[in-house]
């Protein structure tokens, strides 16, 4: 973090600024991508840099990067607001205490804006009071506990300030210092206690270091004052809280990094829950599954020996037990070093997570056990449109055209054939854009690499010349799935990552991360992240025709349309679907396999007949020297006896 520069500078404070002086939505459309490069790419920065030491104070935290999760809106409203401008000139990133109840809890924040820094702790009672933390939790530590608010005083009144308020015949009246005694308590509707910063202070290197050392000396009061069971979400245990007061006075400084930035995938899930160890897959040997143990042994042999190339993890399911599940370990600081510090086609971000040979990105996102799925990101954009299809909130028809989604973009190169592309040709790759993703993605004229380098990646992808009729030939194209991306969020109101947290990872205990692109799109060409325990997940959820654990997750018509094979992929036997690969085993039509894919190894491998799941992740990502060996299928096939029956 040191060593990087800084986050913010200048023109984020000039932003504010000018946006104060100009509080007009035209002003605001005319300045749209210097918000973004301003306020919203260094706040996602501030976020990436800060979630790990966020999450070593509680696991519990939500650092996903949603706007109200996570950052404030910028957008006013103006229904009971009396300035009725219509944009706030500031802008808060915020880490919620984990509440059970349905009111507001505890917060951990920093606030920019036009003239101030703030980094501090702050709870409100909300429209029902009874409802809040406070009422809930709070009001009876303080009275079980008197002592604790002149305690909080005499720790960090000298470099802190404190407020609170009450309200007085329906108005809110603020009260200076600390709240003081147990009845004084009652009546409090909201208390801030925070630190003032020069502005000068947020664009220096050492401003995320700043904030983790004021959350872990404010993170007992939230503690105290949000959280139910006052217990480590990290491993349970019970902890003395005024041990915990103590122990948290100092700085988090040299901390278990990589304890850290695991708690810190584990709270980028969002509304997706943990896979607990109890609920991970049970363990089987490959004989009792009719799988010739000395085969799939020879299989792991050749992967460790390197024959497949840069192999990361090799799963194998049958029946919903894993009987093998194997992971490689590979140098990629040694491997990838020198490329991670130039700029290049699969380097636009040098310090960010577009650099595809960063370790602290890839293949595992910040060390953790989340790997890159790659384009299998757009398998799991069709899974999570099915979801929304199945629940009726994806209303549109998939033979709708797509223009009337892109909202305010100005298309170029707009004729008759681009005003037919519908939602069933990006689904199925048949979009008709000229698209060259058929160039390796080392070469500059990839144009997912182009995309990927620009600013707007809908504008990109919808702005390229019509080169066929829609519906008509297979071109692989990454930019189709993004303006999926588009589309899913205009049609149902909410992103795909939103929608898929929980919808479809939480029913499934699923952790994730999911990258976003400049313009706060979730990347769904490529950009989340899963371990390959729940990758398996999705590929048993398909398996079982949409259902898990009894309930219906997506239906079965959407995983029968979705691996239905609808365009041939020319020069080759594979098929294609709804973002799926399919690919036959056999004559008989049940005699196929369906595939999700993703760049450097990735793959979900789906057996119907055989009621086998298969994922390999890895980061072969460079031509190699020697040609890999490419038959992990025909070497599952031939270990695997087809006529095993599973007990449901």
């Amino acid at each position: 973090m040191g060593k990087e520069g800084p986050i913010f500078t200048r023109d984020t404070f000039r932003f504010f600024r000018d946006l104060a002086r100009n509080n007009k939505k035209v002003w605001m459309d005319a300045n749209r991508e210097r918000y973004q490069e301003c306020v919203v790419q260094p706040f996602r920065r501030l976020l990436e840099a800060v979630s790990p030491s966020v999450l070593q104070l509680d696991s519990r935290f939500d650092t996903c990067g949603r706007t109200g999760s996570n950052f404030s809106r910028i957008n006013r409203d103006i229904r009971f607001a009396k300035d009725k401008t219509p944009y706030r000139p500031q802008m808060y990133l915020k880490f919620s205490g984990a509440f059970a109840g349905e009111g507001e809890t505890g917060q951990l924040y920093v606030g920019l804006s036009v003239k101030t820094v703030t980094i501090g702790f702050r709870v409100y009672a909300g429209s029902k009071r009874k409802d809040s933390c406070l009422a809930q939790i709070a009001d009876s530590r303080v009275l079980a506990q008197p002592k604790w608010l002149a305690q909080q005083k005499k720790r960090l009144a000298r470099r802190y300030e404190s407020y609170w308020y009450t309200v007085q015949k329906g108005e809110w009246k603020e009260q200076r210092g600390w709240p003081g005694d147990p009845e004084e308590w009652k009546k409090l509707q909201a208390w801030i206690v925070r630190r003032k910063l020069k502005l000068g202070d947020a664009t220096r290197a050492s401003f995320p270091r700043d904030i983790t050392k004021i959350f872990g000396e404010l993170y007992p009061i939230l503690r105290f004052t949000s959280l139910q069971d006052l217990k480590s979400s990290r491993n349970g245990e019970s902890m003395n809280i005024d041990a915990h007061f103590s122990s948290t006075r100092k700085p988090l400084r040299k901390a278990g990094a990589a304890a850290a930035l695991v708690l810190w995938m584990c709270g980028a899930c969002a509304l997706a829950q943990e896979s607990g160890a109890g609920k991970d897959w049970p363990k089987g040997t490959p004989k009792d599954f009719l799988i010739d143990p000395a085969k799939l042994g020879a299989f792991d042999a050749d992967i460790s020996a390197g024959k497949y190339g840069l192999v990361d993890s090799m799963l194998v399911l049958r029946c919903g037990t894993a009987v093998i599940d194997k992971t490689y370990a590979h140098d990629y600081g040694q491997i990838y070093g020198d490329r991670a510090k130039t700029e290049g086609p699969l380097n636009h971000d040098l310090h960010g997570p577009y650099n595809y040979f960063s370790t602290d990105f890839h293949p595992y996102y910040q060390h953790s056990d989340m790997h890159t799925m790659q384009s299998v990101s757009k398998t799991v954009t069709s899974i999570t449109l099915g979801v929304a299809r199945s629940r009726n909130e994806f209303t549109a028809s998939l033979d709708a055209p797509i223009v009337q989604f892109l909202g305010v973009h100005k298309i170029a190169n707009l004729d008759d054939r681009k005003k037919r592309i519908t939602v069933r040709n990006l689904l199925t790759m048949t979009a008709g854009l000229e698209w060259h993703e058929d160039l390796p993605y080392d070469d500059p004229k990839n144009s997912a690499d182009m995309m990927e380098a620009s600013h707007d990646w809908v504008q990109y992808v919808i702005d390229q010349p019509m080169a066929d009729e829609p519906g008509k030939t297979f071109v692989y194209n990454s930019g189709a799935t993004i303006l999926l991306a588009q589309v899913f969020k205009k049609v149902t109101g909410k992103s795909v990552d939103e929608y898929a947290a929980e919808h479809l990872f939480k029913p499934l205990g699923m952790r994730y991360f999911w990258k976003h692109t400049p313009t706060g799109l979730p990347d769904t060409e490529g950009g989340l992240y899963l371990s390959a325990h729940d990758l398996a997940k999705l590929g048993q959820l398909f398996l079982k025709n949409g259902m898990w654990e009894g309930k219906e997750v997506v239906s079965g018509q959407w995983v029968k349309e979705s691996v239905q094979p609808r365009v041939t992929v020319p020069g080759s036997e594979w098929k294609y679907g709804y973002q799926w690969w399919i690919q036959p085993i056999g004559s008989a039509p049940e005699d196929v396999t369906w595939f999700a894919r993703g760049f450097g190894g990735q793959q979900l491998v789906i057996l119907p007949e055989y009621d086998i799941v298969a994922v390999f992740t890895g980061w072969d990502i460079l031509p190699p020297k020697e040609k890999p060996m490419h038959d992990q299928l025909a070497r599952i096939l031939d270990a695997a006896n087809r006529f095993y029956g599973c007990t449901q």
